[in-house]
């Protein structure tokens, strides 16, 4: 039986074929049922000891990561020295001030005298860099162009922040919702391992059968010990996007069936995407360094 059929299944022990007991298989089920009916308060215990703690939902979680991130912060940066960048290549070079000092001693009796050796000249200037107005417009131009390539850029490094930090949420949320279910299937085995003893004990059920009861029970146990681990490390994944937020319980699952995608809007949708925008942005600011090349 393989892995995938245990998680949804369980073997269900039989009492041996020419019992002696008419009530037994009535018997057997009874103690199932009661065993199962002592465990239920814990359960609901622990459900409602994480129900009173803060719970971490998809868009919280997309939320925390983008005021985390450090990329986006530097993002925000590079807009901003672009743009400041831009209202100066838009204008002029300032005035230049030059202070000059030519042939001053430096040893003797006139050394770093300025005034003493007829030779020294002194010299006071401005400069002005004087520049084409093409070239001028066509330096605006490419500035402006650096300006929506980062504010481009700055967008595709949000969606990839919030579409890492959904994936890690999602692989958690699945992760514990795999755990929960092998659990489940774990406690359901052990009370068919103690029906099986008990039914075994009372003459009514077979060696084989416990004995198949307790196979099925480490290997569920086996899958419930890796659902464990995959849960520490999605969480641990998340930690990375939300900080101490990630050990909070997660919310309910999304409603997945909302997303806002159509079939006639789709192409139009797609010429929006950051990835593609931040390719064109790439592409006109090259074309606006060619016209500053040109002009």
């Amino acid at each position: 039986m393989n892995r995938s059929a245990l998680l949804f299944s369980g073997p269900s022990p039989r009492p041996a074929r020419g019992c002696p007991f008419p009530g037994a298989r009535l018997r057997y089920r009874a103690r199932t049922l009661a065993l199962g009916a002592a465990l239920l308060p814990a359960l609901v215990l622990a459900s409602a000891v994480r129900a009173d703690e803060p719970s971490l939902s998809l868009a919280e979680a997309q939320r925390l990561a983008a005021l985390r991130s450090k990329q986006l912060e530097a993002s925000d940066l590079a807009v901003s020295a672009s743009r400041d960048l831009a209202v100066a290549a838009a204008e002029r070079p300032d005035p230049v001030a030059r202070v000059g000092l030519e042939n001053l001693p430096i040893d003797g009796a006139e050394r770093f005298s300025v005034q003493r050796d007829f030779m020294t000249q002194r010299s006071v200037g401005i400069m002005q860099e004087l520049t084409r107005p093409t070239k001028l417009r066509a330096r605006a131009a490419e500035s402006q162009q650096a300006v929506r390539l980062a504010e481009a850029q700055k967008a595709q490094a949000l969606v990839a922040v919030q579409r890492d930090s959904a994936l890690a949420w999602l692989d958690r949320y699945y992760a514990e919702a795999t755990e929960q279910t092998v659990l489940q299937q774990v406690q359901t085995a052990r009370l068919e391992v103690t029906a099986a003893d008990a039914a075994y004990r009372g003459g009514c059920g077979t060696a084989a059968d416990v004995l198949a009861a307790r196979g099925t029970l480490a290997e569920l146990e086996d899958l419930a010990a890796d659902a464990s681990r995959g849960v520490s490390s999605s969480r641990i994944a998340l930690v990375r996007w939300v900080g101490d937020a990630a050990d909070r319980p997660l919310a309910g699952q999304p409603a997945f069936d909302t997303i806002p995608l159509h079939k006639h809007t789709l192409a139009s949708q797609l010429a929006e995407h950051p990835e593609i925008l931040a390719l064109e942005r790439r592409e006109e600011l090259a074309r606006a360094e060619a016209e500053v090349a040109r002009a």
